[in-house]
């Protein structure tokens, strides 16, 4: 299993994001810490008979708490989940470029951190600006320069489909990422197109018809551009939204995507627990962070998964990667619920087979094609409508 961390600390909350954020000058970082650590304590149970194999510093921010609290947080965890360092597949921190600095860069290193996901978003200052970034084009290329320089591991966050963001605003960011790659050692891309989330500031704007934004068209133009771009250098899709060398691969999201249990802990973080009779349990704590500094998780909400609604979470989500479907495998793991549907699902991906959004890779192995990665979450409701 893994750990998430939420740090709910913004300096400021771009108008695309619907996370659990909080934008504040007077961060409390020792109570946030002292918060942190008496909920892993809490829930410590959730960690015994498991290996814990990656714990995920995301946000917000949490590159802006304190690297003393942070590294004492991480700390606890590791002495909870009874696991050195060196036993733990990957430690990875969210982190903007702003707060990419020598010293914090050595304190990452110290707190046992090797990884750093950099919201870089674009190098280009228009669409800084559109998204409401605190860095520039240039602070970010030194940025994760520097990360690499320090012989962290690094993923590059961009975004396409921004609002007026062209075509050669877009190949731009490519030829950067592409040097990056070549001559510095990046190994990781995670990149996604923009979404309108309800409730944002964008929302509001694209309501009133202030936003404007690329079309499905051209977005499916810069996917393709992403794809040869990355292909030029190396750079493979394994999901989505992510991308990565040979053997570069983020290993904490793969848990989230293979049905791995995840103990999830902070403002708004999200667990998913499988218990002893196999039932799948989500829950989500309380996105306000007076409430859990008060309160802990606070006004936790939990979700029991039936055994059909799991399945077709496996199904819906494992058609967004290039791992695809063992379909032996979730005969193994779900038994009479997915023999029950077994002819329906392979119907249904015969289906997409001959429209070339999936191939069989052998009899019980199914994996979207690149056309088909394009379009993961109609061909993942085609697969799942059987369910």
């Amino acid at each position: 299993m893994g750990i998430y961390i939420h740090v709910p600390f913004c300096e400021r909350v771009c108008p695309y994001c619907d996370f659990a954020v909080t934008a504040q000058k007077n961060i409390p970082h020792k109570a946030y810490a002292d918060a942190l650590i008496r909920e892993l304590d809490e829930r410590a149970v959730a960690l015994e008979g498991r290996r814990v194999r990656t714990i995920y510093v995301g946000g917000g921010t949490p590159s802006r708490l304190a690297t003393s609290e942070l590294s004492r947080v991480l700390e606890h965890a590791r002495q909870l989940a009874r696991v050195e360092p060196s036993g733990l597949d990957e430690v990875t921190i969210e982190a903007n470029p702003v707060d990419v600095t020598d010293e914090n860069v050595a304190a990452w290193k110290r707190a046992g951190i090797d990884r750093v996901s950099l919201g870089v978003q674009s190098f280009q200052d228009r669409v800084l600006q559109r998204l409401g970034r605190n860095h520039d084009g240039e602070g970010a290329q030194v940025a994760i320069e520097r990360l690499l320089d320090g012989n962290l591991r690094a993923s590059l966050d961009l975004i396409f489909g921004a609002p007026e963001q062209t075509e050669q605003e877009w190949a731009a960011d490519l030829e950067i990422f592409q040097h990056l790659v070549r001559d510095c050692g990046l190994t990781h891309l995670s990149a996604y197109n923009l979404t309108i989330e309800e409730k944002t500031p964008y929302a509001r704007m694209v309501a009133s018809g202030e936003l404007d934004l690329p079309g499905e068209d051209q977005c499916a133009r810069f996917y393709d551009r992403l794809y040869g771009a990355a292909g030029e250098v190396g750079v493979e899709p394994y999901e989505v939204s992510s991308w990565s060398v040979p053997g570069a691969r983020a290993v904490h999201n793969g848990l989230y995507w293979s049905g791995a249990e995840y103990l999830g802990v902070g403002v708004g973080a999200h667990s998913l627990e499988i218990t002893a009779s196999g039932e799948v349990v989500r829950s989500s704590n309380t996105r306000h962070l007076n409430a859990y500094l008060d309160l802990g998780r606070g006004a936790c909400e939990i979700e029991s998964l039936g055994a059909i609604d799991h399945l077709e979470e496996r199904v819906f989500v494992a058609l967004r990667t290039r791992a695809g479907l063992d379909l032996e495998e979730l005969k193994h793991q779900f038994g009479e619920v997915f023999l029950a549907i077994q002819e329906d699902l392979v119907e249904r991906l015969g289906d997409l087979e001959r429209r070339e959004m999936v191939t069989f890779l052998s009899p019980s192995v199914c994996v979207p094609t690149p056309a088909g990665l394009l379009l993961a979450d109609a061909i993942g409701a085609h697969a799942t409508g059987c369910l």
